[in-house]
């Protein structure tokens, strides 16, 4: 007998290729773009972190429902939740192992340069959502870059907002169900001894609960769970990392010197530490991808500047956390046991203190969950515009029950898959931001000298 079709193709090897071809040209795009950007806004996204903050903490003070004449589902806090509960998650741990694995130290260094300049892929790509957004007949409000590029550029650019909107989808059910789930298994086996199957249901019944009421439920649960997990896991970091701060100098001359080793630049590793920091960037932030986008421009009011602004804080809260764990396992050297990027976790951790694993295991617990419940709404509106509401419902059935199956699957193929749909979703959404940039840096430049927005009105006190 002749060999099987199984022994001369092997579908992994073809995804591999796919990957490295696609990320190959994805490094320099997501660089190229987000400078080009950052320089033709004139640093407008730098220029208006204090308005963002603003904006966010009024939003904050004033939760009131919608004026009458605003379009949107929730207000900016709560939007600026959502967005946030669906790009914190694994990335930024196991990520973040990860990235200073393949590329040593320096990616942390550059990870913060990508992010910075990824401020600017995530204003434009939020403040164009918001301009071409469209209102649903069931008041829902949808936008996107799928919109954009429908609404903004020529009609027969239509092929890629349905591609855009296609490998969302079902990149979603890599990076935001299939790999968070995974993670999740992992741990509550190790602590509890849970089979990956039953960790599955359990993770199904709970997102379940939660997204069936739709985009406000999800918002409501994500202003309670989002910032008190984020605050919380910042400030355990922060008092693991003043426990070694005798080691954090160190920690840092490594992470520049990797960033800017001249030897490195000669022989072309600094690539290899850019490629990974920006794998790191655009799997931890999602800057590039539009899905920050999607909720973000659903909020009232619709106004670019205010959405666009407040959007692209979320960079700086995702690229903070890694940075915090990054630290420590570059002070405890574990990225070099050529372990799994779990077990350089684990170990940079027990180094950091003996009995603080299960500030990463908690961690994992509440990211991967606000990460499979949060992000379910990118891949649904991307649903919608293809096919309309009609499938709504059966999206959700779907979303939740991949997450049995996807929580006993292998993580290093599942890594691989997931990267590779990323790629090909951030591609088309770069694309139209560098056709559209003849609008948007006018256009941007007149939102800025407008007249400011009126103050929300204080509500009256209350009456006893």
């Amino acid at each position: 007998m002749g060999p099987s079709p199984a022994d001369w193709f092997d579908p992994m090897e073809l995804v591999a290729a796919i990957h490295r071809f696609s990320w190959g040209l994805l490094v320099d795009w997501v660089c190229f773009v987000a400078v080009f950007l950052t320089l033709g806004l004139n640093f407008a996204p730098w220029r208006l972190i204090g308005f963002g903050l603003g904006q966010l903490w009024g939003s904050l003070r004033h939760p009131g429902p919608p004026a009458a004449t605003d379009e949107g589902e929730l207000n900016s806090w709560t939007a600026f939740m959502v967005t946030l509960g669906s790009t914190v998650g694994i990335g930024n741990l196991t990520g973040t192992a990860l990235g200073i694995s393949l590329g040593g130290p320096g990616v942390l260094a550059w990870l913060w340069a990508v992010s910075l300049v990824g401020m600017a892929l995530k204003f434009a790509e939020t403040a164009l959502a918001v301009r071409f957004r469209r209102p649903q007949a069931n008041g829902s409000v949808l936008a996107g870059p799928m919109l954009t590029i429908q609404g903004g550029l020529h009609r027969r650019w239509r092929w890629m907002a349905v591609l855009f909107a296609a490998m969302t989808v079902v990149a979603g059910f890599g990076s935001s169900n299939g790999l968070q789930v995974r993670q999740l298994s992992i741990v509550m086996a190790q602590d509890l001894g849970s089979p990956p199957l039953l960790t599955g249901l359990a993770a199904a019944l709970i997102t379940a609960a939660v997204i069936s009421g739709g985009l406000r439920r999800i918002g409501q649960v994500a202003t309670l769970l989002v910032p008190a997990m984020v605050l919380g896991y910042g400030l355990a970091m922060a008092a693991l990392l003043l426990l070694h701060r005798a080691e954090l100098p160190d920690a840092l001359a490594q992470v520049l010197a990797g960033a800017l080793n001249h030897r490195a630049l000669a022989g072309g590793g600094v690539a290899v530490t850019v490629g990974a920091a920006v794998r790191l960037a655009v799997f931890s932030n999602e800057a590039g991808t539009g899905s920050s986008a999607i909720v973000q421009a659903a909020a009232w009011p619709g106004d670019p500047l205010r959405q666009g602004s407040i959007a692209m804080l979320g960079n700086l809260v995702d690229t903070t956390l890694s940075s915090a764990l990054g630290l420590l396992v570059v002070a405890s050297g574990a990225y070099r046991s050529g372990a799994n990027p779990f077990a350089v976790v684990e170990a940079a951790m027990v180094w950091a203190r003996p009995n603080s694993l299960w500030i990463s295991h908690l961690a994992t617990v509440l990211f991967s969950l606000t990460t499979i419940i949060a992000a379910s709404v990118v891949g649904e509106r991307c649903l919608v515009f293809l096919v309309g509401p009609r499938w709504r419902i059966a999206y959700r059935c779907c979303w939740c029950a991949a997450l049995v199956p996807f929580a006993g699957l292998r993580g290093e193929q599942l890594w691989l898959i997931t990267e590779m749909l990323e790629a090909l979703v951030v591609l088309p959404n770069l694309l139209v931001l560098l056709l559209l940039s003849p609008f948007l840096f006018p256009w941007v430049a007149e939102q800025i000298r407008r007249p400011p927005p009126p103050p929300l009105p204080t509500p009256p006190p209350c009456r006893p």
